[in-house]
């Protein structure tokens, strides 16, 4: 009687014990290669040049920065002689169903820009040549241009430009 009532529940208790230990050392083992992983991916980081994170961080800012990216639209402009009319930026509405998102699409979020500038047909062409080089991402999806003749004017026509796009940034 002393061996069922007595042992039998304290070999029970030594059974769960075990497999709590093993879940442990499972657990443990886990860990280890997912420090393992991460030191290797901050060699790997920090083997990275300086001028080349700097270059990342402008194509893919931290937050949206309309700032920057005025200025940065407004000085190339000004490069080509352009004028640069107006920015607006619209918000996406997220939508009411559910979707799946995978990791990467949890870290970098959109927003639609559309803007307007007037010049040179030579100028826009230049703008738009810079604008493929320049680091941060920008999407152009439409484009659609008129003639403006000025008043004051009696030189060539201008153009005026109306542009539509998607920019990029880390949330």
């Amino acid at each position: 009687a002393v061996l069922v009532f007595g042992l039998l529940p304290a070999w029970s208790g030594v059974q769960t014990v075990r497999a709590e230990i093993k879940k442990l050392i499972r657990l443990n083992d886990e860990l280890q290669e997912v420090a393992r992983i991460r030191d290797e991916l901050t060699v790997q980081y920090n083997a990275i040049p300086q001028g080349d994170l700097n270059k990342l961080s402008t194509m893919l800012p931290s937050g949206f920065g309309s700032a920057q990216f005025l200025r940065d639209m407004e000085a190339l402009a000004t490069k080509h002689g352009m004028f640069l009319k107006n920015i607006e930026f619209v918000t996406k509405e997220k939508t009411q169903t559910t979707q799946i998102q995978f990791p990467a699409q949890r870290l970098v979020a959109s927003i639609d820009v559309s803007f307007n500038a007037r010049g040179s047909y030579e100028s826009f062409r230049s703008y738009l040549k810079d604008l493929e080089k320049m680091v941060r991402i920008i999407d152009i999806s439409d484009l659609s241009f008129s003639g403006v003749q000025l008043a004051e004017q009696k030189g060539p026509v201008l153009l005026e430009y109306s542009m539509k796009g998607v920019t990029y940034y880390l949330r």
